[in-house]
């Protein structure tokens, strides 16, 4: 009897080795009266080989397999868990997009040229970039590539200008803009607003219908949840009296949470920049400024305006938001050499920095071309009768510069030339926002010096008269 009985939890133990061997290392699940069979539901365990697996209802395995974005489970089956952190870097192909390790490319905070700038920076781009796209996608794609150049190279003013016949768009679909003026401005408007904003400020439209494929501008203005910022963008809510009849004060989504408070009357359903005064307490209180006060304050980059011009280059070289651009360069691969523009007036006894242009500038205006060139746009260019293409990097631009010299390709497309130039033209920038600043520092000394002498030598001339009068006083 007794051999029988260790005969039997011998084969017991056999048959509950098999079962953990076959299961993963697991031993298998107790068996619930009520329920059935245990699970975990989908808690977290370690397999035999020590990896990460999940178990699912019916008690099988799932292999997990780790992916930076996206979630649920994909057609093999396989489940898709999001990581927000690595443990090194994205390498040369990551994706960015908040995902960020200890040598991610993801910067929590963005580098700055540490001091005012007073210059500003502003780029024209033809109309026939979208114009001649297949598709409603690839014109989106291509405004969304625009977005990305002007705010990695801190462009300050978009200028859309028409130099196609007409203006009109080859897309018919209902609602679309058949403009592409109108559709060029609404998506680059859209790219440059913060994500709180987009639902407020663009309310859903035909042009909209692919904005989702523009890659995020990512600039400082788009503060996310969390920061506190001293400057946030906002659009106006209601406004309402303040107790005691004081006055009026008008709220402001700003993304925080809660309305922000600022001592002013702006109508309802408009953007406005605010300086927050302070995170903590019930009410959160700042006051309406000027978008170009955080440029001028410390020199951080604050998004970009577009603007658009309603037939050719004539209305964009008039003039822009500042006044007349005192110094406009054209771009064509007629053009000088961008190495004999920047470089061949490098100062005497300096390393090269980058390069300067021949003058200093308050407002730039970069024009482009379409696609036969700036040339082309002038001659087609009934406002221009006594200008000819030929002529027109001589008598319309400070500078006519070519930014791919001995380029490989027979052409250079529009979007591609605007990341080139502003690329090749980001360090002479730079010096310009720096020469300024040095200049403004030593003329307001001067200016200090000059008000200091006047004074003294009127000290010292009131003292004559004092001297004279007393003399004269002592001979009467």
């Amino acid at each position: 009897m007794d051999s029988e009985k260790k005969r039997k939890k011998a084969e017991a133990k056999e048959v509950k080795a098999a079962a953990i061997a076959a299961n993963g290392g697991e031993r298998p699940r107790k068996k619930d009266k009520k329920n059935g069979p245990q699970n975990d539901g989908g808690k977290k365990s370690l397999n035999a080989s020590g990896k990460n697996a999940r178990s699912n209802s019916a008690g099988t395995k799932v292999k997990t397999t780790v992916f930076k974005r996206g979630g649920g489970v994909d057609r093999t089956g396989t489940q898709k868990v999001f990581e927000p952190t690595v443990t090194g870097g994205d390498g040369a192909g990551g994706g960015g997009g908040g995902v960020s390790g200890k040598f991610g490319r993801v910067m929590s905070k963005l580098p700055s040229i540490s001091c005012p700038r007073y210059d500003t920076l502003s780029i024209a781009v033809p109309t026939s970039i979208v114009a001649n796209a297949q598709s409603k996608e690839l014109k989106t794609m291509l405004c969304g590539q625009i977005a990305r150049a002007a705010t990695i190279y801190c462009v300050d003013e978009i200028v859309i200008y028409e130099d196609v016949e007409g203006g009109k768009n080859e897309d018919t679909s209902s609602n679309f803009s058949k403009n592409p003026l109108q559709f060029m401005q609404r998506i680059l408007e859209y790219a440059e607003t913060p994500q709180y904003l987009k639902q407020s400020l663009h309310p859903n439209h035909a042009d909209l219908q692919f904005a989702g494929l523009i890659p995020p501008i990512d600039a400082p203005h788009h503060v996310r949840r969390g920061e506190q910022s001293k400057y946030r963008e906002g659009v106006t809510l209601d406004t309402k009296d303040k107790p005691g009849g004081e006055g009026r004060v008008t709220y402001v989504n700003c993304g925080v949470g809660k309305d922000v408070e600022i001592d002013r009357k702006v109508p309802k359903g408009v953007r406005v920049t605010v300086e927050i005064e302070n995170y903590k307490g019930k009410e959160i209180k700042g006051k309406a400024v000027k978008s170009s006060q955080v440029r001028e304050e410390n020199g951080d980059y604050w998004g970009y305006t577009v603007r658009g011009v309603k037939g050719g280059l004539k209305g964009v070289l008039e003039g822009g938001p500042w006044g007349e651009y005192d110094w406009k360069v054209g771009t064509s691969e007629r053009g000088r050499s961008v190495n004999e523009v920047l470089h061949g007036h490098s100062r005497a006894g300096e390393p090269s920095d980058g390069g300067r242009f021949e003058k200093s500038y308050q407002h730039m205006l970069l024009v482009f071309g379409g696609v036969h060139g700036i040339e082309q746009c002038v001659d087609d260019d009934e406002d221009f009768p006594h200008v000819s293409g030929a002529d027109c990097g001589e008598l319309l631009f400070d500078t006519f510069v070519n930014t791919v010299p001995l380029q490989g390709s027979r052409t250079v497309r529009s979007e591609e030339a605007i990341l080139l130039t502003l690329a090749q033209l980001r360090s002479a920038n730079i010096n310009n926002t720096r020469d300024r600043l040095v200049e403004s520092k030593r003329e307001k000394e001067e200016k200090e010096r000059e008000e200091k002498r006047k004074k003294i030598d009127g000290m010292e001339f009131s003292d004559k008269e004092l001297s004279e009068e007393e003399s004269d006083e002592d001979e009467e």
